[in-house]
């Protein structure tokens, strides 16, 4: 395994080959002549800064300029910052033409004043000076222009890039531009520009997918130097869903000694990597006290929740929790789920961040209002005791430590909250709330006598007195199931769908856009 100061990084690039294929060929065709603006998209840790270094190593070998340039956090707020960024890297290009453009990009960009006149013709004229400083330099030599983090951009660069990409398909250039997907926020710049140049046909887009089972399977192989299990493989699948960084991340989080062929259960069990946790939480910081309030609410219900059920728990008003869900949609930290009842958080490390980071006491409560919940909606006493003695075990003077070993025991399930509503509580209660009543899982049952045949010691408060009583029809575990039948397989659950693995919904960023897929 590749580790430097518990950093882990796959050695190879898993794939992505069809997509390195196709810029590649868009490279080529920039050698002959025939430029182009390409956008490469995908969510955070998905993969697209090492495609694209991986792309600008091989435009180096084949004779290109390579020149990068990347938009910073605030830079949205800040005037010309991706064009500084970029004309700083150009300064100490090798090509005299490249570096002459460097100075001369600097020089523009900090003679921007608020002097007298229209404004907005002085803003028209330069953003035309400063694409044409771009288009016109001949270095010699075809230019490979890498520019990251487009998401983070200002007005004035975009606008720029924008008046580019119309003037690139006689030119030896190609321009790739990486974005997060998932931090495509409405009102953001970069936002307006991808749609606008995708409904001109003046680019073109890459969108990066998370990757397959089978997928993960080869890039566990190689960051360990060694096969890995299949046991293993799907529990990093599950608990990664798919996305590079979180295998690399949950791979540097667990003591390698640990990673034995029955190590699924570990996997799963891990505590989120604070890097992946610390990004979840400074999204979550900037919105609303309602809609931190209505996430907390979520996570303890599950990976997926439903409106009516989330209502219920908060307390809140059915508007005030639709205006709290759109805020989260926009954050893009949940999606709608199967119908339009449903909602799923976007990937399982998000729902377990916001369960860790509520407070215990606010866990407590939320805790027993979803056992309460339970009830009105149809279960009995006996169902209602089960559900209710999760809040209260919260409640001994050890709950840290039951809070602890809940963690550790933390579950898996993602079946979607189809139908009457399904929940996921986090210490390993998988339920159904409807007509039936309020069930325990029989994942949770089979497990429990897993470990007792074993003969090894059941951490987990809902483990204890839990007998099978569920069945598995489809991908749901529908209460009032046969107990003989209950130790039988298991079918795989399904999993949530996700924006990146199909079209885009309507509503959302991307809606009507050309979208390239070269594996179709």
């Amino acid at each position: 395994m590749v580790r430097a100061r518990g950093v882990v990084q796959s050695p190879v690039l898993v794939g992505r080959d069809s997509f390195r294929t196709l810029i590649e060929d868009r490279l080529a065709g920039a050698a002959a002549g025939e430029g182009r603006l390409l956008f490469v998209a995908g969510e955070a840790g998905i993969g697209k800064t090492r495609l694209l270094s991986a792309v600008a190593r091989r435009a180096d070998a084949s004779g290109f300029a390579v020149v990068r340039a990347a938009a910073f956090p605030d830079d949205v707020q800040s005037l010309a910052g991706l064009l500084l960024d970029l004309a700083g890297h150009l300064l100490s290009a090798r090509e005299p033409a490249l570096s002459e453009l460097g100075r001369s990009l600097t020089s523009q960009v900090r003679a921007i004043s608020g002097a007298a006149g229209d404004a907005h013709h002085r803003r028209r004229v330069l953003v035309q000076d400063l694409a044409d400083l771009l288009v016109t330099t001949d270095p010699g030599t075809p230019v490979l222009m890498i520019l990251e983090d487009l998401h983070w951009a200002d007005e004035l660069s975009l606008d720029v890039l924008g008046h580019l990409a119309g003037r690139l398909a006689t030119r030896p250039v190609l321009v790739t531009g990486a974005y997060r997907s998932d931090e495509l926020y409405p009102r953001l710049p970069m936002r307006d520009l991808r749609a606008r140049l995708l409904g001109q046909r003046l680019t073109e887009e890459l969108r990066l997918p998370r990757l397959g089972l089978a997928q993960t399977a080869a890039m566990t192989t190689a960051l360990l130097g060694r096969p890995a299990p299949a046991q293993m493989v799907q529990a990093i699948h599950e608990r990664s869903d798919g996305i590079p960084l979180h295998v690399e991340e949950l791979l540097a989080a667990i003591d390698e000694d640990t990673l034995t062929p029955q190590s699924g259960a570990a996997i799963q069990a891990a505590t989120v990597p604070d890097t992946l946790g610390d990004a979840v939480l400074s999204r979550v910081r900037h919105l609303a006290r309602l809609t931190r309030d209505v996430a907390s609410a979520a996570a303890v219900i599950g990976r997926s929740f439903d409106f009516d059920l989330l209502t219920v728990v908060t307390g809140s008003g059915p508007d005030e929790v639709a205006g709290a869900l759109r805020e989260l949609q926009d954050a893009y930290l949940v999606l709608p789920g199967a119908d339009e009842v449903t909602f799923d958080f976007r990937h399982a490390l998000i729902r377990d961040t916001l369960y860790a980071d509520t407070d215990l006491p606010a866990r407590r409560r939320l805790h027993e209002r979803v056992a309460r919940a339970a009830v009105d909606r149809g279960g009995g006493r006996a169902q209602h005791r089960r559900d209710a003695r999760i809040g209260a075990r919260l409640r001994r003077p050890d709950g840290g430590r039951l809070v602890a070993a809940r963690r550790r025991d933390r579950p898996r399930d993602r079946r979607p909250a189809g139908g009457g509503g399904g929940t996921c509580l986090p210490d390993d209660r998988v339920v159904r709330i409807g007509a039936g009543g309020v069930r325990p899982g029989r994942a949770l049952a089979h497990r429990g006598h897993r470990l007792r045949r074993e003969g090894r010691a059941v951490e987990s408060p809902a483990l204890h007195g839990i007998a099978p009583c569920a069945r598995p029809v489809g991908h749901r575990s529908v209460a009032g199931g046969r107990p003989d039948r209950a130790a039988g397989p298991r079918r795989r659950p399904r999993r949530p769908h996700h924006p990146d693995h199909r079209a885009v919904r309507p509503g959302l960023p991307g809606h009507g856009a050309r979208r390239m897929d070269p594996r179709h």
